[in-house]
């Protein structure tokens, strides 16, 4: 379009092959360092391919950003393509139960938007939801300063104890609430990753690829 170049539809296809195959040694180059990163971040959503769904999955960490496509973004597909090392930042996603609890961070953006819908409900519930986002801006408040250098993660770990514990308190209290009882079970089970990045430098709270939810 730029040039007035008029290119057919076979000819551009063909291209499209031949850039493929040039770059494919290099994407995996690039999706093997992602693998061997200490920390990483992923990310999926919807893709429409050829009159047909697939799933489009992200994993990028500080220095690469690797994209897959998947007919079927299983767990077994995903724990091929991405690996099981390293503290992976992600959503809740059931995809991803094979990554070890232990060494998950979940991105609290998807935290947060849950919370803003629970505080978007009536009654006790939403003003359960709206306590939770008021303790979810402390925790970044606090975060930032940590990762600006003004605290150091010591204090960091301190300041957010007492808000930390009612965090959990509160979800445990949404355990008992029909409309959000699932979701907060769901978040309780995965307690160990919603706290890593107060003892793991570089597990972030959100994740690198959460433009893509």
């Amino acid at each position: 379009d730029v040039l007035g170049v008029r290119v057919s539809l076979g000819a551009l296809s063909e291209s499209e092959e031949v850039v493929a195959d040039a770059v494919e040694a290099p994407v995996e180059e690039a999706r093997q360092s992602a693998m061997a990163a200490a920390v990483k971040h992923a990310d999926g959503t919807t893709w429409y391919q050829q009159h047909a769904f697939r799933s489009l999955w992200v994993l990028a960490t500080k220095g690469v950003t690797v994209f897959g496509l998947f007919d079927s973004a299983s767990a077994a597909a995903l724990k091929k393509w991405m690996g099981t090392t390293g503290i992976l930042v992600s959503d809740r996603g059931s995809q991803l139960h094979f990554w070890d609890v232990q060494r998950r961070q979940l991105c609290w953006a998807h935290l947060i938007r849950k919370f803003a819908w629970y505080g978007e409900q009536l009654g006790d519930v939403g003003q359960l939801g709206r306590a939770l986002i008021g303790l979810a801006q402390r925790v970044l408040h606090e975060w930032h300063r940590a990762r600006d250098g003004c605290i150091s993660r010591t204090t960091f770990a301190r300041n957010i104890r007492a808000t930390r514990d009612t965090i959990e308190f509160l979800l445990r209290a949404g355990t008992r609430h029909d409309a959000i009882a699932g979701s907060c079970a769901n978040i309780l089970e995965h307690q160990p990753a919603l706290w890593r990045f107060v003892t793991e430098e570089g597990a972030d709270l959100s994740a690198l690829a959460d433009a893509l939810a």
